[in-house]
């Protein structure tokens, strides 16, 4: 992912960091395809170049980690139009700084399990619910050591044509925080994508995302509010070069101090492609 889109918790205020994220997937379908299978094991990790800042009330700046984990996951068509899949995850997080490690490492597992139906041609909804379960290691006074939780997704998605794709999706997920050590948010909410290719050279692509972070085991709980808007432009100048660029605007309120911001992300890229193999 492009820097600073894909983390809604936290503003990008540190400089740099290395983000590894390299997932070795093996995928099996039947012969029949009318089964099949997903099996992913990843080593994942963040390492930043500055020190992890401490602010207030044990609530921490970024801070090195890796996580270690894997993913499994089946489906099965059940009816011509219609599918239904089941999977699990599992990993392990160790953070590298002592003083937040001793609140913040953790591991965990999570079931889900849904159901897919498509609506006639480019049409289709799917349905998700997810149980998680994560234990920490240590905990602060007043803090539980493991908790479980219920979440899922509804998306539907229309692609209208091999030119047009619309995708809008509710969701209530569980996700670690990166402000508390020990602590995780519920969020809620809701996305949208729209996308389209104009011409055999030029897509643009359009999202929504807004969201309400609900934050437990954190002391007094509280509620951040938090909204992302982009615009995403590409240009294909040969077969093998791209140019693409992206305006990504995201703004956060919230309950406890020191926990709003807004970032204007302007990114620009180069996508270099070639076959290896043919």
């Amino acid at each position: 992912t492009l820097y600073g889109t894909d983390r809604n918790e936290v503003p990008d205020i540190r400089e740099e960091y290395i983000n590894n994220l390299f997932q070795p997937v093996l995928i099996y379908k039947s012969p029949a395809e009318n089964w099949g299978l997903s099996l992913k094991g990843y080593w994942d990790f963040i390492d930043y170049d500055g020190d992890p800042v401490e602010t207030i009330q044990q609530q921490y700046g970024f801070s090195d980690w890796d996580e270690y984990g894997g993913r499994a996951s089946i489906w099965f068509k059940f009816y011509e139009e219609t599918q239904l899949f089941i999977g699990s995850d599992f990993w392990d997080r160790e953070y590298d700084n002592t003083l937040i490690a001793f609140y913040a490492d953790e591991s965990g597992y999570s079931l889900n399990g849904g159901i897919t139906h498509k609506f006639g041609e480019g049409k289709d909804l799917t349905a998700k619910v997810i149980y998680d379960y994560r234990a920490y290691d240590n905990v602060r006074d007043g803090a539980d050591e493991d908790y479980s939780s219920i979440g899922g997704s509804i998306q539907y998605t229309n692609q209208a044509s091999g030119l047009t794709r619309w995708e809008v999706e509710a969701f209530s997920r569980f996700e670690n925080s990166e402000r508390v050590s020990s602590s995780f948010y519920r969020d809620t909410g809701v996305r949208t994508l729209f996308y389209t290719l104009f011409s055999e050279r030029i897509e643009a692509s359009f999202d929504l995302n807004y969201s309400l972070l609900d934050y437990e085991n954190a002391g007094a709980d509280w509620q951040d509010k938090y909204l992302k808007a982009g615009v995403k432009i590409g240009y294909k100048v040969a077969e093998w070069l791209s140019v693409r660029g992206q305006y990504i605007y995201s703004k956060r309120t919230s309950d406890r101090e020191f926990g709003e911001f807004e970032n204007n992300l302007v990114s620009i890229y180069l996508q270099f492609r070639h076959n290896l193999f043919y």
